[in-house]
């Protein structure tokens, strides 16, 4: 071995034998902030969770930190086969310096048994169009395919089992084959900021995931940290549910003899349609011709009716935005 060689290796052990001292922690705090507001952009390296005071550190933030220290990460993943061919993995991310010292580590797990994966949501289906545009007519007796909503027009006599014998609602994902690669894409990415956060102690500059949401959101988690979600609504329900903060006022449901004036006041003051359907409601209306207007006005009334009735919506408030937000960015 050379004096070199030997030189190195004996500064190696007496750097990990050695205590940082407090200038050395303030320096590497002070990298870290560094690299957060010189380097790192939000929505791209870390994004803000509505509600928490951390933002939330995602997978190009805690690669950028291991690059700048100068280490990277091994996995090592264990595969569970579940029950109606549902798995779980989980992750070992161990943190290495370029010198080949190991430096830290952290876990993560993913399961395509979280409700995000397992469920899908459908509503009544075209037979004729194929789209999920069906509604109820309130005019008529029977069921319509809505065209503003990319439907044919199409019209269904009350009792027509091609639409009442459909089965709506929440229901298992036929496809669950399908997410195994991006439930172990997940496992990854949790572990790899979980240990990023552990390795650099920057878990007073950044969260992960949505662990800093309230308890209430957190309990039946399942075990691997993350919050139980409500199954996806569909269409504009998941929009709305997103977007609002507040509860809903009472379903819209129209009194007998309410005038098509009253009626679009009603519809233009509710608070749970999004500010671009209330731009697509003005700019319809203009051009809607009058025979037409009733059955316009009573699909919107229609949706309005099914928001309320969510009681997921009406409950969840700014708890419902809140997970939304986390989840959107645990995807990037």
């Amino acid at each position: 071995m050379s004096t070199e060689t030997q030189e190195t290796a004996l500064q190696l052990v007496e750097e990990i034998q050695s205590e940082m001292s407090v200038k050395q922690v303030r320096a590497q705090v002070d990298k870290i902030l560094a690299l957060q507001r010189e380097v790192m952009q939000e929505g791209i390296h870390y994004g803000v969770v509505p509600g928490t005071e951390k933002p939330t550190l995602l997978q190009p933030g805690a690669q950028k930190l291991n690059l700048t220290f100068r280490c990277n990460a091994k996995f090592t993943t264990e595969r569970l086969d579940l029950p109606l061919s549902h798995r779980e993995y989980i992750v070992e991310a161990n943190i290495y310096h370029l010198s080949g010292r190991w430096v830290g580590q952290g876990h993560g797990s993913a399961s395509t048994m979280e409700s995000k994966y397992r469920w899908r949501n459908t509503d009544r289906k075209c037979p004729l169009c194929g789209k999920e545009t069906v509604f109820k007519s309130k005019k008529d007796p029977g069921w319509f395919c809505w065209t503003k909503k990319g439907g044919c027009g199409a019209q269904f006599k009350e009792g027509d089992q091609t639409i009442e014998g459909q089965v709506v609602g929440k229901r298992e994902n036929p496809d669950i084959a399908d997410l195994y690669n991006t439930v172990l894409k997940m496992a990854v990415k949790r572990a790899l900021v979980a240990a990023s956060l552990n390795t650099f102690a920057a878990s007073d500059i950044f969260s992960q995931d949505v662990e800093d949401l309230p308890p209430e959101i957190l309990e039946g988690s399942g075990g691997n940290g993350h919050a139980k979600t409500t199954p996806p609504a569909s269409g504009q329900q998941q929009t709305a549910q997103a977007k609002r903060d507040t509860p809903p006022p009472a379903a819209s449901n129209k009194p007998p003899g309410r005038g098509i004036g009253e009626r679009i006041k009603a519809i233009n003051a509710s608070a749970l349609l999004t500010p671009e359907e209330h731009a697509q409601v003005k700019a319809d209306i203009g051009k809607t011709s009058t025979p037409d207007l009733d059955a316009y006005l009573a699909g919107w009334e229609k949706d309005i009716d099914e928001r309320a009735a969510n009681k997921g919506f009406e409950e969840g408030g700014a708890l419902e935005k809140r997970i939304a937000a986390a989840e959107a960015m645990e995807d990037r």
